[in-house]
């Protein structure tokens, strides 16, 4: 009699069988679940009407009691949003976002509170360091040393100041 077959854990699913992608599309767009993903997207959309600056800061928003949670990115930036007045300017720019983007509903918010989490992605890093410009000197200038070192530098840095020219 041959041994039972042990399926593999990413075989089987709740009752055993595998879904397909109408089932996964259908739990999806559930309406309890529809929601969560118009809520997340209100947040993105609340968060890119946010100023450049802020936008950088933000790691992530969510709205819970009437309460306006933000991850910041550093704790750098909860002391300057502590400090200065940004938490009114956050909430008259929730209000604002509220007034012109009335398909979000998002709750009433009396309070803003301001938290630096260690969960969020980091921001891409900029790789582009390399100097697009063109060398405006000639390499035309006279050495005016007698010592023989200082010459030789001198005449190896017009060197290169020629090696530079297109």
């Amino acid at each position: 009699m041959p041994a039972p077959r042990k399926s593999h854990p990413a075989q089987t699913c709740y009752n055993g069988a595998m879904k397909n992608a109408s089932e996964i599309l259908r739990h999806l767009f559930h309406p309890s679940q529809k929601e969560k993903l118009v809520r997340h997207r209100c947040y993105r959309r609340f968060l890119a009407s946010l100023p450049p600056k802020w936008q950088q800061a933000v790691a992530f928003v969510y709205i819970k009691d009437a309460t306006l949670f933000l991850a910041l990115r550093h704790p750098g930036y909860k002391m300057e949003f502590e400090y200065n007045s940004n938490r009114d300017l956050m909430k008259s720019l929730l209000t604002l976002f509220a007034k012109t983007h009335p398909e979000c509903k998002l709750p009433e918010v009396r309070r803003i509170v301001a938290f630096a989490s260690k969960f969020h992605t980091p921001l891409p890093k900029r790789t582009d360091t390399i100097p697009y410009y063109t060398e405006k000197a000639k390499g035309t200038f006279r050495i005016q040393t007698d010592d023989a070192i200082l010459r030789d530098k001198f005449e190896s840095v017009k060197e290169r100041i020629r090696c530079l020219k297109p």
